[in-house]
């Protein structure tokens, strides 16, 4: 991949999927490692061994969930459901305070530039990883400083969000 990308909108999806997953994929793994916890534990109180369990009309399953659903699916332990609605909490917010607002600003930057070079400025340097994977060293760069500033400056609570989210992966 040369620094000026030919039209190609396989080559900008590749890299916002590289950023996703570089974002989200840490706590998406954290995510379902709780879910797994809960589950098991249901289960135990339950005295089986079943990988799922249905809270709320929603049937969530562990990660090594094999067999298929069985017909009695495991409702939800009353001591369970306050960390199931705590879990539950969380991933609804996660997927409507956070990621709408990152993804927005990612589309927002590959749709204001053809070259690597300016995603690098636009990006938070922590999230530069990914890109370099998918680059070499780049052209020069496209947008003028005062349009990199400006569009930094409007999407500062998403560019914080990502910072947030890099800084909270680490803690996972």
């Amino acid at each position: 991949m040369t620094g000026q990308l030919s039209y190609d909108p396989r080559s900008k999806q590749m890299i916002k999927d590289a950023l996703y997953q570089y974002l989200y994929d840490p706590v998406q793994a954290a995510f379902q490692k709780r879910l797994d916890t809960l589950i098991r534990q249901n289960s135990r109180l339950l005295g089986n061994d079943q990988a799922y369990l249905d809270f709320m009309g929603e049937v969530y399953r562990t990660s090594t969930a094999t067999v298929p659903e069985p017909r009695q699916i495991n409702r939800c332990h009353k001591d369970i459901k306050p960390l199931m609605r705590e879990y539950v909490a969380d991933l609804d917010k996660l997927n409507s305070q956070e990621v709408p607002y990152v993804v927005g600003y990612i589309n927002k930057v590959l749709n204001s530039s053809e070259s690597l070079q300016d995603y690098f400025q636009l990006l938070p340097e922590s999230v530069h990883a990914p890109l370099k994977k998918l680059s070499c060293p780049c052209s020069e760069n496209r947008l003028k400083p005062d349009q990199i500033n400006r569009i930094q400056q409007n999407n500062q609570p998403a560019l914080a969000m990502m910072k947030m989210r890099l800084v909270e992966n680490l803690l996972l």
